[in-house]
């Protein structure tokens, strides 16, 4: 197809999709500098060589410092956008997923056959995290000439992990130690090798464990009247924050939440655990289920989307983040807030019910918690039960315990 019309096709698909003029101009723009580079080459059809070709000298651009990564990304997306929509007539606004590629066969049918194994065990995203961390392992022994997994030897693995801790700011070696152990005992137990590389991939020191805030009642007030308002945008924030508040529900729950999950009559809502996987049905309170319809009925977007919060602007898919949200009623609230994000309406719900004395597996059970470990984080929160847990001076035999009273 001529590329002319293959931009016209592009710009026609985004307007249907009700996005902004704003951006189809900036991706105007950006098709224009495709076709100008294209036609210096005396190139008049898009094809996925052509698309190939043109991301290709972007990439070289990148690395020679002429451009930036972000401007790269953008040019790669204007690529892909063209030909998916050539492809299929429309445009999907989902990221580009980076393809992991190898050179060596013997290495990719390890990877293969390793995550084919994972999957049936872990969840989509450790496996995803799982994923980057292999891949940069094989390739990192691809590129220094290994051919076979029996090659490597402890000091190889010693060596790697010196580098990728060393080119890295904040390395997550938790996460890293664990796929890279993962994987290695997967290539013990197949017979793959025989090197037993335990102790040097050994765990990370544990980090300090963080007492993380929460919203007290009076703070929760704050924040909501704070987001009380006309505006769709408002009335959206206000009906999440207001379903955080009063049932501890995690963020990413509610961004999931449907239509269809909300039985209005029994007033309940009722959902899979992204987290757990496990279902749990909610009690819907009037005060909340108002504001949700309020939201449904009144400022949510007209479209297609079978889910409840939508962002305001086309197009119109589901939230992925929700601290900024509560970062903006934060800094217009009466009082100085910490800027902490939403799970600090599910840590308030869970201290405030630990303080009432309610027993910690029924308030594992209303969280959604699947171990009670889990209600850990609660308990340092409750200074009063802390107290209860301290041993009196005068029971480590100090000498003068006669003399002085120590009450804690």
């Amino acid at each position: 197809m001529k590329l002319d019309a293959v931009i016209q096709n592009a710009l026609s698909v985004m307007n249907s999709l009700q996005l902004s003029g704003l951006t189809i101009g900036v991706y105007a723009n950006g098709y224009n500098s495709i076709k100008k580079y294209l036609l210096n080459l005396n190139i008049s059809e898009y094809t996925q060589d052509v698309m190939d070709m043109y991301i290709s000298y972007q990439k070289l651009r990148m690395d020679r410092g002429e451009i930036k990564v972000k401007h790269y990304r953008f040019l790669r997306r204007l690529a892909y956008t063209l030909y998916e929509c050539q492809q299929t007539g429309s445009i999907t606004w989902v990221p580009i997923k980076k393809s992991r590629n190898f050179g060596n066969v013997y290495f990719k049918n390890l990877y293969s056959s390793f995550f084919l194994l994972q999957e049936r065990e872990l969840s989509p995203n450790t496996i995803r995290t799982m994923k980057t961390y292999v891949y940069g392992f094989l390739i990192y022994l691809e590129t220094n000439g290994f051919q076979n997994i029996k090659e490597v030897s402890a000091t190889v693995i010693q060596s790697y992990i010196i580098d990728f801790a060393s080119k890295r700011k904040n390395p997550d070696l938790g996460n890293f130690i664990y796929a890279l152990r993962k994987f290695w005992r997967y290539l013990n137990e197949t017979g793959k090798t025989d090197l037993d590389a335990e102790y040097i991939i050994q765990k990370p020191a544990p980090h300090r464990k963080k007492i993380m805030p929460y919203f007290t009642n009076s703070q929760t007030d704050e924040l909501l009247n704070a987001a009380k308002g006309k505006s769709a945008k408002m009335k959206r924030d206000y009906a999440m924050m207001a379903l955080a508040a009063n049932t501890g529900i995690r963020f990413v729950d509610i961004s999931n939440l449907k239509l269809t999950d909300i039985d209005w009559r029994a007033n309940t809502i009722n959902i899979i655990q992204h987290k757990t996987g496990q279902s749990n049905t909610i009690p819907l309170e009037t005060e909340v289920g108002n504001a949700i319809a309020d939201y449904i009925i009144n400022a949510r977007p007209k479209c297609t989307s079978p889910y409840i919060f939508l962002k305001t602007f086309a197009p119109f898919s589901k939230l992925k983040s929700g601290s900024h949200i509560v970062k903006k009623y934060i800094s217009s609230a009466d009082s100085n807030l910490t800027p902490i994000g939403f799970h600090a309406f599910r840590r308030g719900i869970g201290t405030r019910m630990l303080e009432s004395d309610i027993s910690v597996p029924t308030i594992s059970q209303i969280l959604g918690h699947t171990e009670l470990d889990s209600i850990k984080p609660y308990l340092s929160f409750n200074i009063e039960m802390l107290k209860k847990c301290c041993m009196q001076m005068h029971e480590l035999g100090i000498p003068g315990r006669d003399k002085y009273e120590y009450n804690i």
